[in-house]
């Protein structure tokens, strides 16, 4: 009888022993799943903070192109008002020459007439 309690115990312990190294091994699974979903996990935010960066960089250079043809418009737009500027003043210049003109055509053609008067 004490042979097949001795017997009954170390099966007892051997399946306890089984049970121990059975629960390890499913938690040694279940730490490298987890680390290895931590991994996956930090390779996408590192993915996702390099795919940031490049369109970061890309609006920084469509807002350069943005600004340069600004810059552009601008310098442009100076130039178009100098030549307005310039043409209004060649116009101006015109018509007061050729109000002059007019008014010493009037004038002469006054004197003509007191000219014609004073000799019948």
């Amino acid at each position: 009888a004490a042979a097949a309690q001795a017997a009954a115990a170390d099966k007892q312990r051997k399946e306890a022993q089984m049970e121990r190294v059975r629960v390890l091994k499913e938690q040694q699974q279940a730490a490298r799943a987890q680390a290895m979903g931590q991994r996956q996990q930090m390779q996408s935010v590192v993915q996702q903070q390099r795919q940031q960066a490049l369109q970061q960089t890309a609006i920084a250079q469509q807002q350069s192109l943005v600004d340069a043809r600004a810059r552009q418009q601008q310098t442009q737009l100076q130039a178009i008002r100098r030549q307005v500027t310039q043409k209004a003043q060649q116009l101006q210049q015109q018509a007061q020459e050729r109000a002059q003109q007019q008014a010493l055509v009037v004038q002469q053609q006054q004197q003509q007439q007191q000219g014609a008067a004073a000799n019948p």
